[in-house]
């Protein structure tokens, strides 16, 4: 089963647009045969978990130790891995997944996440293939900060596809995977 692992604000209230978004994105990725992984707790993390768990998806929630004891994982994860710290945390987020989304009402984490992942790239520790789709309209302004700020091309990978909506992540997902599911038929919202 392909890993598409969402990254996410846990900070956002169940109202807000992220959280919407990320229902509807939950869900989309479970009908097309993903399993969802994300950092286990609430807002955007459990936005994608309860609309992973309402298609039928198995959804991965990995927690740490230290937080833990100060939040609860959310109730819509259908596994949780308990690390010892956020860098065990992110290395189990970030290996064997097939696909990266992260949105763009975020925190430091969600940034720390898509960082991460870019840095893995440009010194090979993942290889090219796993997409980076960043959901939002406050992306490109970060990008082309960047882009100017270190004079590096690392933020124009290809691999890293910005959409204003959850909809249009779905079709560039349908795109890259086949229409509807990663193995190529089934249903596509």
């Amino acid at each position: 089963m392909p890993v598409a692992t969402v990254f996410g604000s846990s900070a956002a209230l169940p109202e807000a647009n992220c959280c919407r978004e990320a229902m509807a994105l939950g869900a989309g990725l479970a009908r097309r045969g993903f399993e969802v992984r994300n950092g286990g707790y609430g807002g955007v993390m459990a936005a994608v978990s309860e609309g992973a768990r309402s298609a039928g998806g198995r959804v991965v929630g990995v927690t740490t130790m230290g937080l833990d004891a100060r939040r609860s994982p959310n109730p819509h994860l259908t596994f949780v891995h308990t690390e010892a710290d956020l860098f065990d945390r992110l290395r189990r987020l970030v290996r064997g997944s097939d696909l990266f989304l992260a949105f763009d009402e975020c925190g430091p984490g969600t940034l720390n996440e898509v960082v991460l992942v870019w840095a893995l790239r440009v010194v090979g520790e993942i290889g090219p293939a796993p997409p980076v789709i960043l959901i939002g309209d406050q992306w490109p302004r970060l990008i082309d900060a960047l882009h100017d700020g270190f004079s590096s091309n690392w933020t124009r990978d290809p691999a890293t596809i910005v959409v204003p909506t959850t909809s249009a992540a779905l079709q560039v997902i349908d795109g890259r995977f086949g229409t509807g599911t990663p193995g190529g038929g089934g249903r596509a919202d």
